[in-house]
């Protein structure tokens, strides 16, 4: 799959500054001077620093260059106000602090950039001038849409089936991913049932599901058919390019999850008579069946990505989904990116997830994952979004521009390899790969699909080196 690429020359509004000169009312500029964010901006970076050592050699610097920030796009205090943020924000200022020292006066120009492109994303809804970037992110949602996207939502929601499955998760349809998770009644986050009426994808989710009856066929195929064209529909009215077969939406202002799920989806878990007759729905399709729930339930409660939405640290969010929900078909370009980060880090990411209920807090992940990659690698980690995220119905510039900058995957890869290199000569990455080659030899893993798939998610540097390290094991095992 290719990497997104925006034909675009993208530069940093110049809405910031224009911004504050039309704020010419006295009361809403003293509400919008940046002092006080300066000031919380300066002691977040102190407190940080007290657990993130990198940010001791260079703290003024970093200070300084997030002072600038914070001033030409008028950033409220409020941006401070959650951690995980402000440690995205920090990361950021260092970046352009680095940029401000750049000899080379293309790599200034594209780093800043880079860092403009992430704070938008970060930070529009903390910012006067990059809110003008609203609709271009949220779209769907975005306040001028709300409205009509829930009553899109609504006229699709089946009332009736949607109690059905959410008694069914009461009555414990859901007990062993909440098991999993750590969820109790006391700290599951509230979130709603959905069943829609559709059957997106062309018709997948509904494969499987057959009438109890043989005198039911024709009028259980022109249901089917109907969901069909409902599932398009539905498509339409939302603007989106393409349909999924599950997911979760937050609506705007509420602190309640909405669990989406397509009514085929919900009839198979519900009623095993609709699928008794079908010789090829065995208990292992069931299982997937009820992992698309699981997944989607995990993203219903706690995070790994800021604030909740799909920009920053989406991919460790769908790593977790996966994780809790041993979901082991779904985003495999996630999947293998990890599995990458952990051959040449030794950073395992859902070990991270397993020290607290539903992941832990978010901040701290990130914090820690920083700890071990250095803030430049947190942040080129976190922006590396899935490609569903990319290329369907919530892509935005910023996005696909970040993800560019960084060079995919593997770009992110390769300079976490060099920085390997540069602690010990990269003799624990060598040890680590060379396990890597010996287990798949021996699992006889190597296989043209195998590298055909891992190039098509842009994942081949690592596919690269193991296959050469697989040729050295042998020729060493031969001369032995």
């Amino acid at each position: 799959m290719p990497m997104p690429s925006p034909d675009r020359v993208h530069t940093p509004r110049q809405g910031a500054a224009s911004f504050w000169q039309d704020a010419t009312v006295p009361e809403l500029r003293r509400e919008l001077l940046p002092g006080d964010a300066v000031r919380r901006f300066g002691a977040c970076l102190t407190e940080q620093a007290e657990k993130l050592p990198e940010l001791t050699h260079n703290q003024d610097a970093i200070l300084e260059a997030g002072t600038t920030l914070i001033t030409d796009y008028s950033l409220l205090p409020s941006i401070f106000d959650d951690e995980a943020r402000s440690l995205i924000f920090t990361s950021l200022a260092k970046r352009q602090a680095a940029a401000e020292v750049a000899t080379d006066p293309a790599v200034e120009r594209e780093e800043k950039n880079f860092v403009f492109d992430v704070l938008t994303l970060l930070a529009y809804a903390h910012s006067p001038a990059l809110d003008a970037h609203r609709l271009e992110i949220e779209k769907e949602e975005a306040p001028q849409r709300q409205a009509q996207t829930q009553a899109i939502y609504d006229r699709y929601t089946h009332g009736p089936l949607s109690r059905e499955l959410q008694a069914g998760i009461d009555a414990g349809l859901l007990d062993g991913v909440k098991a999993r998770l750590g969820i109790t009644p006391e700290n599951e986050d509230p979130y709603e049932v959905r069943v829609l009426s559709i059957d997106p994808e062309g018709g997948r989710t509904a494969v499987g599901l057959n009438p109890p009856h043989l005198d039911l066929v024709p009028d259980f195929r022109r249901y089917k058919q109907d969901l069909r064209e409902r599932a398009e529909q539905m498509k339409v009215e939302l603007g989106w390019t393409n349909t999924v077969q599950a997911w979760v939406r937050t609506p705007p202002g509420s602190d309640k999850r909405m669990l989406c799920i397509p009514m085929p989806l919900a009839e198979k878990l519900l009623y095993p008579e609709l699928t008794a007759h079908n010789r090829h729905y065995d208990e292992a399709a069931a299982q997937e069946d009820l992992v698309v729930l699981e997944h989607e339930y995990t993203h219903t409660q706690g995070e790994s990505s800021v604030d909740g939405l799909h920009y920053i640290a989406i991919n460790l969010e769908e790593k977790r989904a996966k994780h809790y929900s041993r979901d082991g078909s779904s985003y495999p370009d996630v999947e293998e990116f990890f599995d990458d980060l952990a051959l040449v880090t030794g950073l395992d990411v859902t070990h991270l997830f397993e020290r607290a209920p539903k992941g832990g807090r978010i901040a701290q992940v990130h914090r820690d994952i920083a700890a071990h990659l250095g803030l430049d690698g947190m942040l080129e980690v976190l922006v590396a979004s899935p490609y569903n995220y990319l290329l369907g119905n919530g892509s935005n510039e910023f996005q696909c521009a970040a993800f560019d900058h960084v060079g995919g995957y593997d770009g992110v890869t390769q300079r976490l390899i060099a920085q390997e290199m540069a602690k010990d000569g990269g003799s624990a990455f060598d040890a680590r790969l060379e396990a890597a080659a010996v287990r798949m030899e021996a699992e006889q893993t190597y296989r043209a699909d195998w590298m055909e798939r891992r190039a098509r998610l842009g994942l081949e540097v690592i596919t690269d080196m193991i296959i050469r390290k697989r040729g050295q094991i042998r020729v060493r095992d031969l001369r032995s």
